[in-house]
């Protein structure tokens, strides 16, 4: 500082101040957000042992399964999941749905039934042929009133 000019007649202190107060007061938004975060987060459970899934290409014109189980498809190809009930040792109870999700997170098909046992048919990504390429996710599980409570089975496609 010069000589004579005292400390309150500063420019730089208003701005010093705004700052230190703009940057606790996103510091406040940010821990609110976090703690608003974490306690609206889904508490849904992952099943110790998942559902078994496959995943085929399917033809939606003919309703038919082609190939052999895989998690890569080619463009133009439409996958399809189906539950190996075979594999499966004991059914979980509850309603359950069946969604296919975009990397993105949109829903891009879903089926809900009354009971696992009941989910026979497969369920393809999409009703059309016209899948972009992208990562999928499918994902199985138990609803109870329209909110997940246990997630049966996780598994991801690559449509290159």
């Amino acid at each position: 500082m010069r000589e004579g000019r005292s400390a309150a007649a500063d420019p730089a202190k208003p701005l010093f101040w705004l700052m230190a107060v703009l940057g606790l007061v996103s510091l406040l938004v940010v821990g609110v957000s976090a703690v608003v975060f974490a306690a609206t987060w889904p508490s849904a459970e992952v099943r110790a042992a998942q559902v078994p899934i496959s995943l085929y290409a399917y033809d939606p014109v003919t309703r038919t399964l082609s190939g052999t189980p895989r998690t890569t498809f080619e463009m133009g190809e439409v996958p399809v999941a189906r539950i190996d009930f075979d594999k499966l040792d004991d059914l979980p109870t509850g309603r359950v749905n069946a969604a296919w999700f975009d990397a993105l997170g949109y829903r891009t098909n879903s089926v809900e039934r009354s009971k696992l046992s009941e989910m026979t048919e497969p369920v393809p990504l999409s009703g059309t042929a016209a899948v972009p390429p992208g990562r999928y996710q499918f994902v199985l599980s138990v609803v109870d009133q329209g909110r997940t409570t246990e997630v049966l089975a996780r598994i991801h496609v690559e449509i290159e």
